[in-house]
């Protein structure tokens, strides 16, 4: 079980940056290609927890990625994964964050669910609001570069991500909560800056 967990969630991750690569060769901008990889780092989460759950193995893959990342960010050798200087260490903190978590949970194993609450709001919330955010026309901008269209996505989708895995993995928590901690997410994803 232990093994078949490595391999699926090394097999994964691989796969989730070989797609925003494909992408890129075939012509899809940075700002694109960056967010495919980062929506879909998320269900690696799905596949940790699965294997795993709250154990040293989780946080692991967890710091084999972090440091692939930095090492990729570092030599440039995957285009698709960069982004303007403004964010380009969003991917790093993303990285970070994972695995701060993975730690927390060795500790707290009950932090397992909003644990995955964060991530489905990082990677599905924040990560369609940088691509909503892209629209321009009849889309307002609200701070900086971010938009009113990147905000209501970020919000809607992580509503709806949350409710969707606290619906698979049977846990129930008040409706209201998951709007406030919906809002949360985009309120940050709207005044975070540098990539954090």
């Amino acid at each position: 079980m232990i093994l078949k967990g490595y391999v699926f969630s090394l097999l994964y991750g691989i796969l989730c940056i070989l797609a925003s690569a494909l992408a890129h060769k075939l012509g899809v901008k940075s700002i694109y290609t960056r967010k495919i990889t980062h929506i879909l780092v998320g269900f690696e989460w799905v596949i940790l927890n699965h294997y795993f759950g709250a154990s040293i193995h989780f946080l692991i893959i967890c710091l084999v990625f972090t440091s692939a990342i930095c090492i990729l960010y570092k030599t440039k050798l995957v285009p698709s994964l960069s982004s303007d200087k403004e964010n380009s260490l969003g991917t790093i903190y993303y990285c970070i964050a994972m695995t701060v978590m993975s730690a927390i949970v060795l500790i707290f194993p009950e932090m397992m669910i909003p644990f995955g609450i964060g991530v489905v709001c990082t990677s599905v919330g924040d990560g369609f609001a940088g691509v909503f955010g892209q629209i321009k026309k009849h889309n307002i901008l609200l701070h900086g570069k971010k938009t009113l269209l990147g905000f209501l996505s970020c919000f809607i989708l992580s509503a709806i991500s949350i409710f969707i895995l606290l619906s698979v993995y049977k846990v129930e928590m008040n409706p209201l909560y998951v709007i406030i901690i919906s809002i949360f997410a985009a309120e940050l994803e709207l005044f975070a800056q540098k990539g954090i």
